[in-house]
């Protein structure tokens, strides 16, 4: 343009395509004109070799860049090829945990998971082969005993006879019924980790239907049974997080072994402690009591004491219930001496909701 500096131009010389600038220059007063040239071609070409030597850098760059990527990612997943591989070999009996080799947080993570699940797979299938051995030695002789008295009634030929076995596979389906239930309850312990559901529960009402469900057996065994505390200030609102379940399993338990076991006078109590934040359940008996040498093994499975072994009716299951039922609620389970003259104080405590 007129004026301008400089100018800029493509035309044709020599048979190619050249492309120009012009620039306008004073100097001392005299005008020079700066005219700098070259073809297309060249031009071209300069281009090329500036992408080539720019680009070919880069480009190697990125396929290292893909090598360590592709071998940090190979690196990091071979614990994973790893827990598939052990995952799909592995026999369905084998529920040990698998082994976790160093690697990376998520999948540390999947294979923790995945033993946690074994462990509880584990446990539950513990359970149920524990809870069928329990059926099959348990309930054999009992099924065998009722069998011999119905065989032994149908042969004989005198009615009275066949009354008194009739009374005697009673009483003994009887013991077998409370048996197979503490089978089931133990059952039900064994898998309470899983199954536990907690809720806020006031406990005066749970005592109160636990007493009138007993009241007819009790009356039957010729026993004084009663509540105490249930309506005072201090304990008609005792709440607790438990499990409605677990705790009528611990007073059908605790009653029913003091109403086996126990005394003529049986009372369930309620307390609550404000200092400790506590309220407790006490199912207390007039018996002969459970002496201090053996409280803690008679919390064991399938032991008894002198009394039930003379007896003949229990399977030494009931207070081992109690107990995992406390544990799994994480109350505190205690035997004491009812009063100075003897019987037992079973007690159950739980933190105040």
């Amino acid at each position: 343009e007129p004026g301008e500096p400089w100018a800029y131009d493509e035309f044709m010389f020599g048979g190619q395509d050249v492309r120009a600038v012009a620039l306008r220059h004073t100097i001392d007063g005299a005008d020079y004109k700066v005219l700098m040239a070259h073809t297309t071609r060249v031009r071209g070409a300069l281009v090329q070799r500036l992408l080539l030597f720019g680009a070919l850098p880069l480009l190697v760059l990125l396929v290292g860049l893909a090598l360590w990527l592709w071998r940090g990612i190979e690196r990091d997943l071979a614990p994973l090829g790893k827990l598939q591989a052990a995952l799909t070999h592995r026999d369905a009996k084998d529920l040990s945990p698998l082994p976790l080799a160093p690697s990376t947080r998520e999948i540390e993570e999947v294979g923790q998971a995945v033993n946690q699940l074994f462990e509880r797979l584990g446990r539950s299938v513990r359970a149920q082969q524990e809870f069928a051995g329990n059926v099959a030695h348990e309930l054999r002789t009992p099924l065998a005993g009722i069998r011999a008295l119905a065989d032994y009634g149908i042969t004989h030929p005198d009615p009275l006879i066949w009354h008194a076995q009739l009374r005697q596979i009673t009483a003994a389906a009887a013991r077998t019924g409370r048996l197979v239930n503490q089978l089931l309850d133990l059952a039900r312990a064994d898998e309470g980790e899983t199954a536990l559901r907690r809720e806020r529960l006031l406990l005066a009402p749970l005592v109160q239907q636990a007493v009138m469900r007993h009241l007819d057996k009790a009356d039957a065994h010729g026993v004084d049974f009663g509540a105490r505390g249930l309506d005072d200030p201090g304990t008609a609102e005792a709440a607790a997080w438990a499990d409605a379940a677990l705790v009528d399993g611990i007073l059908n338990n605790l009653i029913d072994n003091a109403l086996r076991y126990g005394g003529r006078t049986l009372t369930v109590e309620l307390s609550a402690d404000a200092a400790s934040d506590t309220c407790t359940i006490s199912v207390i008996d007039d018996g002969p009591g459970i002496g201090e040498p053996v409280r803690r093994a008679m919390l064991q499975r399938w032991a008894q004491g002198l009394d039930g072994e003379n007896l003949g009716q229990g399977a030494g299951l009931g207070l081992s219930i109690v107990a995992r039922y406390a544990e799994l609620l994480g109350a505190h389970l205690s035997l004491d001496d009812a009063d100075a003259q003897g019987g037992l104080r079973a007690s159950i405590t739980f933190a105040a909701a």
